[in-house]
């Protein structure tokens, strides 16, 4: 498990506009927890890394490349 909380470090990164826009909606749906975008994607990417991401990373990015969206299926 990834630890939490703690020092945190900026990092730029760049988001298809489409992906910000899916950003947006939870987090204004959640008003009441004022999560914020860096907050979702801090947890996306920590849950991703707490898998074994060498499996799923050259598939996803494939996909991503050809424009194909990639959806994962949890069990």
């Amino acid at each position: 498990m990834l630890p939490t909380g703690g020092l945190r470090n900026r990092v730029g990164i760049s988001f298809d506009s489409r992906v910000v826009g899916e950003l947006d909606r939870p987090v204004e749906a959640s008003v009441e927890l004022a999560v914020t975008r860096s907050e979702i994607v801090n947890a996306i990417v920590s849950s991703f890394l707490e898998s074994d991401p060498r499996e799923a990373l050259p598939e996803l990015v494939m996909e991503r490349r050809k424009g194909n969206r990639v959806k994962e299926t949890r069990e």
